[in-house]
């Protein structure tokens, strides 16, 4: 079974942006890895928690970002 979240870019963090992306249970986050430039994103709260809840921090997720047509694979690697 593929498990695949949906995300978009975001481009600012400041706190406030932060506030506001949480005020839309929405959760911020960042996805780097080697041969890929740092990019910081939103995904949707509820969606999050479905696919953590099944795949925890050891399971590949297709990630798809909304101006990628190929699915990016990653692992959740640290909550706070």
């Amino acid at each position: 079974m593929t498990l695949q979240l949906k995300a978009s870019t975001r481009e600012t963090s400041s706190h406030a942006a932060l506030l506001a992306l949480r005020k839309n249970s929405r959760i911020p986050g960042v996805v780097y890895g080697r041969g890929f430039q740092n990019t910081s994103i939103a995904f949707d709260y509820a969606d999050f928690l479905k696919i953590f809840s099944e795949a925890g921090t050891s399971s590949i997720i297709e990630l798809m970002l909304d101006g990628e047509s190929k699915p990016l694979q990653v692992i959740i690697s640290d909550l706070q």
